[in-house]
């Protein structure tokens, strides 16, 4: 790779760890390393979502029906498509949120991306005191790095095609710099701004909830208004494509103001998928102000990776790619790419055989992980599990987020008074120090005001939590990330 190595990085630049929207630090990152983001991805295109759930598993569906190999006159001729993806939070390694194809960037790339970037951003910004590096309000936060780095790493690696899923909110996000140049805080020289536009294929906005609402206004209408801030405004060239919703009015109607006000003519809503009695699911998708939805694929036989709310993640995917006729060309490679489909931490079932470090007893114990961080995914949680054979308890390991109310949470988990609740907290999260674990404390506070008598706080109940005779383990929110995501998905790398 074209890096320079991370121990040439520029020492005393202070990449900040706060939480800090806005366009303009991110913009001056991405001029000084020659705008990758209009540059790059000319054989494929980028794609944006935005959302309060669902985001990384639309991105994973997109990523693998992008990437499935398909039919060629001549063989020999068969180009295989590279996609690049950037989700948020990492799971292990902050490195985990660049993807290619699939595979994580090793954290040698991923340190060498970040020191070049800052090194040409300290040198574009020396000469002026009032924006340099030593700048408070200058200095770029780690995330507004991380995105401006990985579009260089993505466009020097010749990806095809990149996915970018919004960090908060999406208006003001760093990732937000995919729309026409006049609308960004651009100070490039005259020959950069004759740079064409981003190759911007669509924009996707999923499930809508409450969340971040310090952040992004404690409504519905509020939040929604911050995520439609991502939609391009293109004409019909660029379509925003809106997945299943809980709240569909006010968010469709946040979505059409967006729309209007920046001249976007083509908004397509994702019908609520129903899967049939012998796994069938049709996609349909409205292009308002047509009323009736109009099949766009036939999946004869869902997968069975597609589960719960992934199934309103397939069918947005789906949906997306037939917009701008890149939808593999037969419902068989549509299956065949959901089925390759990984997403690690939602809905994910571990196998019996898992080894882990606190797997002890003598009969497997089914597992489900899930990164449920809200309420609304909560509840989505909820239904999935009520959706399998019912069993008599549960053992449910917790962590949740700061911000979260713990009562709320776990009644939206529909936890039963005969479970087990296990309450834990998770680590400090990497570049992330504004995400802080609710106390343990509260968490099991609030099981016993619903009911529940099997509770514990004590930290070494999660190492032998396996040998509560329950049924089911459920490990819930938070807690899939850090040292239990580090036991579970723990991968080599290069």
């Amino acid at each position: 790779m074209n890096a320079m190595n991370p121990a040439n990085a520029p020492q005393h630049v202070r990449v900040r760890g706060d939480l800090d929207l806005g366009l303009s630090r991110v913009c001056a990152l991405l001029c000084a390393i020659g705008h990758p983001e209009r540059t790059g991805f000319r054989t494929g295109g980028i794609l944006h979502i935005a959302g309060t759930n669902g985001k990384g598993g639309t991105t994973a569906f997109l990523a693998s029906l992008l990437a499935q190999p398909q039919p060629q006159p001549q063989p020999q001729s068969q180009h295989k498509v590279v996609v690049a993806t950037f989700t948020s939070p990492h799971l292990i390694h902050p490195a985990d949120a660049w993807r290619i194809n699939g595979k994580p960037v090793s954290p040698t790339d991923y340190d060498a991306a970040r020191a070049h970037v800052l090194a040409q951003w300290q040198a574009a910004t020396m000469s002026n005191p009032a924006t340099g590096p030593n700048h408070a309000h200058a200095s770029p936060t780690h995330f507004e790095l991380d995105v401006a780095a990985s579009l260089w790493y993505f466009a020097t690696n010749k990806c095809d095609y990149a996915i970018y899923e919004v960090g908060v909110g999406g208006r003001d996000d760093a990732t937000n710099v995919f729309r026409p140049s006049p609308v960004l805080p651009c100070t490039c020289s005259s020959s950069s701004i004759r740079l064409p536009p981003p190759n911007l294929l669509a924009t996707v906005i999923t499930r809508i909830g409450l969340d971040h609402q310090a952040l992004l206004g404690d409504s519905i209408q509020s939040i929604a208004w911050h995520k439609a801030g991502i939609i391009a405004g293109k004409g019909k060239a660029v379509p925003c494509i809106v997945g299943p919703q809980t709240h569909p009015e006010q968010v469709v109607a946040a979505v059409d103001d967006e729309a209007k006000r920046v001249g976007c003519e083509r908004v397509l809503l994702v019908s609520t998928p129903l899967v049939n009695p012998h796994g069938r699911l049709d996609v349909g998708v409205s292009d308002p102000p047509l009323a009736a939805p109009v099949c766009v694929a036939s999946i004869h036989k869902l997968p069975t990776n597609v589960v719960g709310y992934q199934v309103a993640n397939a069918a947005t995917a789906i949906a997306v790619l037939a917009a701008i006729n890149r939808l593999p060309p037969t419902n068989d490679m549509i299956a065949q790419a959901l089925a390759k489909t990984v997403w690690l931490g939602r809905l994910h079932h571990l196998p019996a055989s898992h080894t882990l470090p606190i797997c002890r007893g003598d009969t497997p114990v089914p597992v489900l992980v899930d990164g449920a961080h809200n309420t609304d995914g909560a509840t989505q949680l909820a239904s999935y599990l009520q959706s399998l054979a019912p069993v008599s308890s549960t053992c449910w390991i917790v962590g949740l987020s700061s911000g979260r109310d713990p009562h709320a949470m776990l009644t939206a988990f529909g936890i039963q008074q005969h479970d087990t609740v296990v309450c834990v907290e998770f680590e400090a999260v990497e570049h992330m120090p504004w995400v802080r674990p609710v106390d343990r404390a509260q968490v099991a506070a609030a099981a016993k005001a619903i009911g529940v008598t099997q509770v514990s706080n004590d930290t070494k109940t999660v190492q032998r939590v396996w040998n509560v005779k329950r049924e089911w383990v459920a490990g819930a929110g938070r807690v899939v990330r850090g040292s239990m995501a580090r036991a579970v998905w723990s991968q080599p790398r290069d």
